[in-house]
């Protein structure tokens, strides 16, 4: 059971950081000024883009959409549009959006970390190794795209090369918060307890509002007969993710057990 938890914990820590972001259009203002579909269609991405950063998925949806019909071979537009079905949920939309940018763009390093996202929320992981292997050969420095190379690794039971990855992800940027959380929790999968506590405790510094950093703790905490510890990081997810707390309440050892050390 505590291998089940340990697996959903890690999923959700990977793609906290989502889709890397809209890329800018190939085009200046002065160009656009003297094509007006050139124009429209870099309207309607910036508008999408408002609308995507304030959550309106579906006005961005049909925004981008209209915007393709202008310029079915615009890679950009195409990859914009696998952005917003990646943040709106929809990761199978997502994945058809990037690998048709990929087939107008080979080889962009940053579509093809967005396409490995988009296997993941699938649960299509052979092929999220596939996409974000790419995407690390083409950028060496990305920590995200190395960090969701980890979770997919941890997906297929590649325990020691999803540390490998993910090693490589915080030394790359020491301050990715996401990175150390799964960090941890890969360690705490490989019984290497102390190391994964170090690693879950620089998550939560970096990230103290990081419920899924703080659930792994809380899991780490009561595996090391740390009550004191467990309790803590089970008081701040009541703030921060009920839903987390309640499931290290009842889930891994019991709402008795946790309500027992509440009184002590």
């Amino acid at each position: 059971m505590k291998e089940k938890i340990i697996q959903a914990t890690l999923l959700i820590a990977t793609m906290v950081f989502c889709a890397s972001g809209f890329p800018s259009l190939a085009q200046s203002s002065k160009s656009a000024e003297k094509d007006p579909k050139a124009e429209e269609i870099f309207t309607l991405n910036n508008q999408a883009d408002a609308y995507s950063k304030s959550e309106q998925y579906e006005k961005a949806i049909e925004l981008l959409q209209r915007a393709v019909r202008l310029a079915p071979e615009s890679a950009p537009t195409l990859r914009n549009l696998g952005v917003v079905y990646l943040n709106a949920d929809q990761p199978q939309l997502a994945v058809e959006a990037f690998e048709q940018s990929l087939r107008r763009k080979p080889n962009d390093p940053k579509t093809y970390f967005d396409l490995g996202l988009g296997y993941l929320g699938c649960g299509r992981y052979k092929s999220a190794v596939e996409a974000l292997e790419k995407a690390n050969r083409l950028n060496p420095d990305s920590s995200a795209a190395y960090t969701a190379l980890g979770s997919a690794y941890a997906h297929l039971g590649r325990t020691e090369d999803a540390i490998e990855a993910v090693r490589e992800a915080v030394t790359i940027n020491p301050n990715f918060a996401a990175a150390h959380a799964n960090l941890g929790i890969l360690l705490m999968r490989a019984g290497q307890q102390r190391e994964a506590t170090d690693s879950l405790k620089k998550a939560v510094r970096l990230e103290p509002n990081s419920a899924e950093a703080r659930f792994a703790l809380g899991v780490l905490s009561l595996t090391r007969h740390d009550r004191k510890g467990a309790l803590t990081q089970y008081a701040l997810l009541r703030t921060l993710s009920p839903e987390l707390a309640n499931r290290l309440y009842h889930t891994i050892y019991g709402g008795a057990y946790l309500l027992a050390l509440e009184k002590r």
